[in-house]
């Protein structure tokens, strides 16, 4: 197997596991009762976990980045701001003079890929050695 179709398997692997695990994160911090829903100027927004979706970036058919899609409203849940709040340079203020209500971040996202990227960089980094050792036999001496 060449180092480009295991890198490609190991990162299509590890996206669908921290997938799963981000779906499970937003289920388990939000399944309180609520619809999850929210309502913008006529339009519904999906709830959080199933509009969470993973893609793999190629370049010359090697998998060389990951990134991961959510309905907008996930940002503003992990960052803990919403109306009458305000994000700035990670930090949040509250712009609102209404004295009631406090908005709590819950962190969904960034302790999920935290737990799972030292995993994938250790395999990445395992492929790559090899590759550069066998590079190294090509040389004629």
């Amino acid at each position: 197997m060449s180092e480009y179709t295991e890198q490609n398997t190991i990162v299509k692997a590890w996206k669908a596991k921290v997938l799963s695990s981000l779906k499970g994160s937003v289920i388990s911090e939000f399944h309180n009762g609520k619809s999850g829903m929210v309502t913008r100027k006529n339009r519904d927004e999906d709830k959080l976990a199933s509009s969470l979706k993973g893609y793999i970036h190629l370049d010359y058919n090697l998998a060389d980045g990951v990134s991961f899609r959510f309905e907008r409203h996930g940002i503003f849940v992990h960052k803990g701001v919403g109306r009458g709040y305000s994000s700035s340079k990670n930090m949040v203020t509250k712009t609102s003079k209404n004295p009631a209500g406090h908005r709590e971040k819950v962190e969904w996202f960034n302790p999920v890929l935290d737990h799972h990227l030292p995993e994938l960089a250790d395999k990445i980094g395992a492929i790559n050695a090899n590759a550069v050792v066998n590079a190294m036999r090509m040389k004629i001496e």
